[in-house]
């Protein structure tokens, strides 16, 4: 059994909160996108006048429904853009894992053999289905959302059109459902999935090099406050999580935490080694490896 005394910065054990923030001011410039593409068109398209005529009403509605899924296509759902935060987060992990295990010395090696291994575990692992399943997982959660919004968007506006509503006015309707219920919810998709891919990136480490047992590491509650493009701790409370607290120092298996973590929404623990046996040879993981891509330096 390890014995150690664990350092961890409390507030937020997952230390993604770069790549948290990154993701949310994305979210938020994207969102801003679709909601200005939207008014410029419905201050183009006859949206207003024959509200008492439905087919009209309708092929109004039919019409925005599909400028909003081509927006939203093209703003949120197409490419790759949201998995390079999932990635660096679970790259992130990774890293994590292997300096810990090292710094354990739980295997032996000198500094650039060091950082070979890493590079050749990143490289090793980059591919697999967990991460797969990781960047599925986000862009699901992020589709659910679109269809929610777009949901809304089209209910308010039936009414709206066929009360006679102001240009003002449904646009002021739709801005705010984009707002409320798009950017709201996918900054914490965002928040939250950058943390499990880091937990799982750490997880896969451990048990690539030896730790068979960990403990969580939970967030302490703090005065938290956010805007569209920053998340900032504003007071030095030390009160662990509410949520999280059942769980603080708890002991378990690699398998029994992985999917723990996040534990709710906006959750930012973590995990740190219990318990670990020596690791196996790790030379052939760093044969052919001499000098880092650029891309994995830091």
């Amino acid at each position: 059994m390890l014995q150690e005394v664990v350092t961890v910065n409390r507030s937020d054990p997952s230390k993604t909160a770069l790549i948290r923030r990154k993701f949310v001011m994305e979210v938020n410039s994207r969102y801003r996108s679709v909601a200005s593409n939207l008014r410029i068109a419905a201050a183009n398209i006859p949206l207003l006048g024959e509200t008492n005529n439905f087919t009209v009403i309708q092929e109004r509605l039919d019409w925005v429904q599909t400028f909003l899924d081509q927006q939203f296509k093209v703003a949120l759902l197409a490419g790759d853009w949201y998995q390079k935060y999932i990635e660096d987060a679970y790259i992130k992990g990774v890293r994590r894992g292997i300096r810990y295990t090292k710094g354990k010395e739980l295997f032996w090696l000198d500094s650039s053999s060091a950082q070979g291994l890493e590079i050749a575990f990143i490289r090793q692992v980059s591919n697999m289905y967990t991460l797969d399943t990781l960047r599925q997982k986000t862009l699901s959660d992020l589709t659910t959302i679109v269809q929610a919004v777009r949901g809304r968007i089209l209910s308010d506006l039936s009414i709206l059109l066929v009360r006679g509503a102001t240009e003002k006015d449904i646009y002021k309707s739709l801005q705010q459902t984009m707002h409320n219920i798009g950017v709201l919810r996918s900054r914490t998709v965002a928040r939250s999935e950058v943390v499990r891919a880091q937990s799982y990136g750490l997880l896969d480490a451990f048990q690539g090099f030896g730790i068979t047992e960990v403990k969580v590491a939970a967030e302490t509650t703090k005065s938290f406050t956010s805007n569209e493009n920053v998340e900032y701790i504003s007071s030095s409370d030390t009160k662990v999580c509410p949520l999280c607290k059942p769980f603080d120092g708890k002991v378990m298996s690699i398998q029994e935490a992985y999917g723990l973590i996040p534990i709710h929404p906006n959750c930012r623990c973590s995990f740190v080694g219990s318990s670990a046996k020596r690791s196996a040879d790790v030379g052939p993981l760093i044969s052919g490896i001499v000098d880092p891509p650029s891309d994995l330096n830091g």
